[in-house]
């Protein structure tokens, strides 16, 4: 008889638990961060090519590890929907950026973070001080 009361019980505990953590899943799976860390040395990055997953938020942080200032555009990453777009210092003259570009800027020996919704599709990424992207100051991003 004891037995036919503690099974419902702790059936009724699992299934609630079940319920508990499957929803515990989709908050966490629904409030993930993509964390990417893209590193400056004086005209290259590391590194140059980075994988997202479409439709999931980014927090991208530039390290400058080189002595001048440097930055990530992205054109075309839908910065319509940055969170917190970083256009640093001003030392350097900036191209114009358009509502769909990613920027962000560090000074030498700093870091600096925007955050992003990315969409498929792949990016061109570089450094938009003159002539850092023409010396090979480039890389990809790749959406899927």
């Amino acid at each position: 008889m004891k037995t036919l009361l503690t099974s419902p019980v702790v059936l009724l505990a699992v299934l609630l638990g079940a319920v508990g953590l499957a929803t515990a899943c989709t908050a966490s799976q629904a409030s993930t961060v993509q964390t990417v860390t893209i590193t400056a040395r004086d005209l290259s990055y590391a590194p140059s090519l980075v994988a997202l997953r479409s439709n999931v938020p980014v927090r991208l942080t530039l390290v400058n590890e080189g002595v001048l200032e440097h930055d990530v555009t992205v054109p075309g990453l839908s910065a319509g929907e940055a969170v917190a777009p970083s256009h640093g210092t001003g030392e350097h003259a900036m191209v114009p950026m358009t509502s769909d570009t990613v920027h962000v800027v560090a000074s030498r020996a700093e870091r600096a973070t925007v955050e992003f919704m990315p969409q498929r599709g792949s990016f061109e990424f570089y450094c938009a001080v003159p002539g850092h992207r023409e010396a090979g100051m480039r890389g990809t991003i790749r959406v899927m």
